[in-house]
């Protein structure tokens, strides 16, 4: 979660996941503790991790390469590809290797 709100720069394949798996847990956490408490406006809460998500994806594709307009693909089929990408290991920058080779 330090990095919540930057899109610019790269995500590796753990940081995603960990930050995915915090913030399923948390939705979760959250959901369980509104409907015990019987305050659905609670369950808004869960809203606060959307743009945080879109960010981390954002990073997750430049670290493979790709741009974070790819994210858009995310309605209907478009999802098992971005599944795939999100799973796939990092990649070295082409600016980075273009350096390396120099």
């Amino acid at each position: 979660m330090t990095k919540f709100a930057e899109r610019k720069g790269r995500a590796t394949r753990s940081e995603y996941w960990w930050f995915y798996l915090f913030t399923l847990l948390a939705g979760l956490g959250i959901g369980i503790v509104a409907s015990v408490t019987g305050v659905e406006a609670l369950s808004y809460a869960t809203y606060a991790f959307t743009v945080p998500s879109i960010f981390a994806g954002i990073r997750r594709l430049h670290d493979i390469n790709r741009s974070g307009w790819w994210l858009l693909i995310s309605f209907g089929f478009g999802a098992f590809v971005l599944l795939y990408w999100m799973v796939q290991p990092s990649q070295e920058d082409e600016a980075q290797l273009a350096q390396v080779f120099e």
